[in-house]
């Protein structure tokens, strides 16, 4: 489409002394601008002189008379605002190719006459009182691509009466809204439309005609008196992105064929009597599906639907759209735009065991979880749930909870979980404390509490027993009993695997971290990185006393860890390691210790009691303290340390003067 000039609009001059009549009628220019209007046609505010692809000139009238809407095409005028009748002059208008009236206050009714005009592209009524019937006529607008009517709520005030068979072989758009037409109506020869609206008060369609075009690209039938089954013509209708037939009183199960309209992005169904089971793989064919909405059928007797997998799709709105039945075993809708509460309707599905919900933006669990108690997957990561949560240990069979990435400060009650919990994600919230019920969670493999704000004031003081008992095999003072007595119980995770708690800003020794965990027999993953850890890494967490069958017994620690496990302490504010001769791969088998502010680092007294890995790198002050009995066995151990990121390789002080041995070849065959 091109702008035209007046001097290149050859058709548009020829049409401007009745247009200027016209417009003077109804008070949109006075006598004195019809003189300018008449040299200068196509530099009115609300003309625009266009020339087609296909070779038409002429001009589009925009008359649009409502500010609020953002116009200001069209200037108005006082006497605009209050109503005037619909001025026959307009169908005089031979080289007009589109005619738009937006929220001007016309009345009266369209004319046969309206047939004359038979250059008409566009035809555009919105927001008049206009009223009468649309007449057989506008048949003779056999150029005309885009009819959109816009009636009153007031049936007084709105277009009524027979809606005539259209037989317009060029229309590509129909749009019928809130008008008072009825009929029976046909689209037969409408073979170019694309998008069909029809959404008159009273019209009574019945079925959904058989003959609609393949380019159809949006079909909405909404409250037009629709009733039997989906016709499976509209599997053919591959192009199509939009199907609204809510409220009708269409029945029957939703098709398989839907599946085959694979550029769907709005379906709705709302407000009708379908029933009976979802095919298989519903919503799977919808890469681009946005809006589904199927509440308020007959989903009581959707008796099959057990299982709904709507991931990665685009669909917005609440939950409560999808009119979810109460049988449902497994509900999963990751990757859509879903807002709002998770609706209490669904916490009513005693037979659940899966909602999966990960990536919306849900705002809140269901008020009340006790009939959850088939539920054994909970995954809602990355939503916008904020504040308290309802309490999670109705869930009696709940396996799995993944509530991470959203804003969680807490839980209510004492915040306890069910003991049959393995797999527990609360990374990324606003969790300040460790309930004291989480002391005991016999079932817990893996326990994922990162990036919270847990701080020195709020961490548990777990299982902290005085330092330097490392080297005794026994309590042998009062004292020292007195401090292994007064220590609180180590949690009792007897089976947890995997424990990260990173990106907490906790500010405690790290020994003392360490002392917490020190006696879990299953733990092979513990991480605490950027946690503001601080001090010495000695051999106090290298043992523990433990009572068994009523005696005290001396026990090593990280049974799991040292032996396959990875500890992670890195980007904190450690400054020395030392074991006090100990074997470091007692602590764990492989140690990451970078971005720390270690000087001091003890080295065991052979090779082989160092960790299978260890990173010191980015640790600028660091002098190896290495013992001189130790038999280095070549230079490669030597780079090996020196590519761990130690700077100088330095004698401990406290050990006698002796040369550091290089092993024979005898001695290392």
């Amino acid at each position: 489409m091109e702008d035209l000039s007046t001097s290149e609009c050859g058709p548009c001059q020829a049409d401007a002394d009745a247009l200027s009549r016209l417009l003077a009628k109804i008070s949109l220019v006075n006598k004195t601008d019809r003189s300018a209007f008449a040299v200068d046609f196509c530099n009115a505010s609300f003309i625009v002189c266009i020339r087609l692809p296909d070779g038409a000139e002429g001009y589009l009238l925009l008359l649009w008379g409502n500010r609020e809407d953002g116009f200001e095409v069209t200037e108005l005028r006082e006497n605009l605002r209050t109503t005037v009748d619909f001025p026959r002059d307009i169908y005089e208008l031979k080289h007009i190719l589109g005619l738009w009236i937006s929220s001007v206050p016309f009345e009266g009714h369209l004319m046969d006459e309206v047939g004359n005009m038979t250059s008409l592209r566009l035809l555009y009524i919105r927001g008049t009182i206009m009223n009468g019937t649309i007449l057989k006529s506008i048949n003779n607008l056999t150029s005309l691509k885009a009819l959109d009517i816009i009636g009153s709520s007031q049936k007084s005030l709105s277009f009524s009466g027979q809606l005539p068979n259209l037989n317009l072989p060029s229309l590509e758009l129909l749009g019928i809204t809130d008008a008072a037409l009825n009929g029976p109506f046909s689209v037969a020869n409408l073979m170019q439309i694309k998008y069909l609206t029809l959404e008159p008060a009273d019209l009574h369609l019945g079925s959904i005609p058989s003959t609609l075009g393949h380019n159809l690209t949006s079909l909405v039938l909404e409250n037009v008196s629709l009733s039997g089954r989906i016709p499976d013509s509209l599997g053919e209708l591959h192009h199509l992105k939009t199907l609204d037939l809510q409220r009708n009183n269409l029945s029957g199960p939703i098709p398989m064929f839907l599946r085959n309209l694979t550029r769907l992005r709005h379906l709705r169904l709302q407000s009708n009597s379908l029933y009976g089971s979802l095919p298989d793989g519903f919503g799977s064919n919808w890469p681009d599906l946005e809006e589904l909405e199927l509440q308020e059928n007959q989903w009581g007797n959707f008796l099959q639907l057990r299982e709904l997998y709507l991931e990665w799709n685009k669909l917005s709105g609440t939950l409560d759209a999808l009119g979810l039945p109460p049988q449902l075993k497994k509900v999963h809708l990751s990757h859509n735009k879903f807002n709002g509460p998770v609706p209490d309707g669904l916490a009513e599905c005693a037979e659940l065991k899966e909602l999966v919900a990960d990536n919306n933006n849900l705002a809140a669990l269901p008020s009340s979880l006790d009939e959850w108690t088939s539920l054994t997957t909970l995954s809602l990561s990355n939503n916008n749930m904020t504040g308290t949560l309802p309490s999670l240990s109705p869930i009696k069979r709940l396996r799995m909870v993944d509530l991470s990435c959203n804003r969680i400060e807490g839980f209510t009650g004492n915040g306890s979980l069910p003991e049959t919990l393995e797999d527990i994600n609360f990374d990324t919230n606003a969790l300040a404390i460790i309930p004291a019920s989480w002391h005991y969670l016999p079932a817990a493999k893996k326990l994922l509490l990162s990036n919270n704000s847990f701080t020195a004031s709020t961490w548990p003081e777990w299982f902290e027993t005085a330092k330097g008992y490392c080297a005794n095999d026994r309590i042998s003072t009062l004292s020292e009993a007195k401090e292994w007595l007064s220590a609180k119980e180590p949690p009792d995770w007897p089976v947890l695997r995997e424990l990260d708690v990173s990106f907490n800003s906790l500010h405690i020794d790290v020994t003392d971290f360490l002392q917490g965990f020190r006696a879990l027999p299953s733990l092979s993953n513990l991480s605490c990185a950027e946690c503001q850890l601080k001090g010495n890494l000695t051999c106090a967490v290298l043992y523990h006393f433990d009572r068994d069958d009523g005696y005290v017994t001396f026990k090593d620690s990280f049974k799991a860890l040292s032996a396959t496990g990875i500890l992670t302490l890195a980007f904190n504010h450690i400054t020395a390691v030392d074991t006090s001769g100990e074997p470091l791969k007692k602590m764990a088998h492989d140690i990451d210790l970078r971005n720390n502010s270690l000087e001091r680092f003890d080295v065991p007294d052979s090779p082989s009691d160092w960790p299978s890995y260890l990173n010191l790198k980015n640790n600028t002050n660091l002098r190896l303290f290495v013992n001189t009995t130790m038999k280095i066995k070549d230079c490669a151990e030597l780079t090996a340390m020196r590519d761990r990121g130690i700077q100088a390789l330095v004698r401990n002080p406290n050990w006698p003067e002796r040369s550091v041995q290089i092993a024979s070849e005898e001695e290392t065959s």
